[in-house]
């Protein structure tokens, strides 16, 4: 194939293949390796709306599984109806087995408190063991009525369980860069120049957005993995943030690359 080309092949699940290359650099292996991680999940998350019932996977990427629309008639046989069919979404995309380490119900009020009867209620009905023995797995968090997992991840007991996955890792740095930003912002910088600019020596942790580092264009691309591995290279961390998360949502509308200093440099973008 020629250069900067590429074909899209159809792999079946869980069958072996091998995979070929004369050179292979080391971020192109170091992908490989986060890929492998991607198909499992650390958090699973349940969010009710005024209307809708939604289930997301989190890990090394967040996944919209499921959306379920509330009926608009209101009554209990409504409701049971709504609970059944957010009740099945859970049960086919939740596993304990494969990583999910808690599943957490959003809500305004107390719909949290009846789906979560209701779901151990079902599953003592129909004798399933693994909801019944990971009981303890269920957590619940208050939401506003147009609750989003920003407010899930806000909840300090969420971000105790997953503080040591990649998830929690992205919303922890970028919690810290946009308290810099609003606190002592000659700690911070923001877009391509400056951050380049802060590039000799200043950064601690240089923050980017997956789609910069995985650009078609080929010299726009290297420029960007260049620039991460000169920030390790002089002793910075470089935290790759994923398009799907909701940390990387908010870097994406920050230009999609910043830094947190080693030290003040006050007014770095007069330097260019």
């Amino acid at each position: 194939m020629p250069p900067g080309s590429y074909h899209t092949l159809e792999i079946e699940r869980h069958k072996e293949f091998d995979l070929t290359k004369e050179v292979w650099s080391s971020d192109v292996i170091s992908t490989l390796h986060e890929s492998e991680k991607a198909s499992t999940a650390d958090l699973a998350v349940i969010i009710f709306q005024q209307e809708s019932g939604q289930v997301f996977l989190v890990g090394h990427k967040t996944t919209l599984c499921a959306k379920i629309e509330a009926s608009k008639t209101d009554s209990n046989a409504a409701s049971n109806k709504f609970y059944e069919k957010v009740f099945q979404a859970c049960v086919k995309h939740v596993n304990f087995d494969n990583g999910v380490r808690c599943v957490v119900i959003g809500s305004p009020g107390s719909i949290k408190q009846e789906f979560r009867g209701y779901l151990f209620q079902e599953a003592h009905r129909l004798k399933m063991k693994s909801i019944e023995d990971n009981k303890s797995r269920f957590m619940m968090v208050n939401i506003g009525n147009k609750g989003s997992l920003k407010e899930i991840f806000n909840d300090q007991d969420v971000m105790g369980l997953i503080i040591r996955t990649k998830a929690g890792m992205e919303i922890r740095v970028y919690k810290e860069f946009s308290d810099l930003l609003l606190q002592d912002s000659d700690r911070v910088c923001y877009g391509p120049k400056s951050v380049e600019i802060a590039t000799q020596m200043a950064i601690e942790t240089l923050l980017i957005m997956d789609d910069l580092v995985k650009r078609k264009d080929i010299a726009l691309r290297r420029k960007y993995t260049e620039l991460a591995k000169s920030v390790k290279k002089a002793g910075g961390k470089a935290i790759v943030f994923s398009s799907n998360h909701v940390s990387g949502e908010q870097l994406a509308k920050l230009t999609s690359i910043a830094a947190i200093l080693r030290f003040p440099i006050p007014n770095i973008d007069d330097l260019y």
